[in-house]
């Protein structure tokens, strides 16, 4: 799993995104949200951002309050290895502005995203 450090590279390398000042990488895809009628699972969400030669797909999260699955196709949190407190964690933000670099509560249930062998 990438550190902090490692993503935050990762997303600056990527440049800034053509969509917002504040964002990095190229946004693809619609990022709407996904209902029963269009579910594609998660291994083939259509919307995603693109850092360098690594996609990041808005595949959603697992929402602490109450365990449900949401914002599939929307939105998405990749964990890094890094922690900014006992109770926060560094993630990567992704929604269709681009990526960046977030702190988000531990509860979460976010996703683990590997970028290198």
């Amino acid at each position: 799993m990438p550190t902090a450090a490692e993503q935050q590279a990762l997303s600056e390398a990527a440049g800034q995104s053509p969509k917002h000042a504040s964002f990095y990488g190229t946004p693809n895809g619609t990022f709407a949200g996904f209902t029963a009628s269009n579910a594609y699972g998660l291994d083939q969400i259509p919307s995603y951002v693109q850092l360098l030669d690594q996609r990041f797909p808005a595949s959603g999260f697992r929402n602490h309050s109450d365990g449900h699955w949401s914002s599939a196709g929307t939105y998405s949190y990749f964990w890094s290895g890094s922690s900014s407190s006992s109770t926060e964690g560094f993630s990567l933000f992704v929604q269709p502005y681009g990526a960046v670099q977030n702190k988000s509560f531990l509860q979460h249930g976010f996703v683990v995203r590997c970028v290198r062998n």
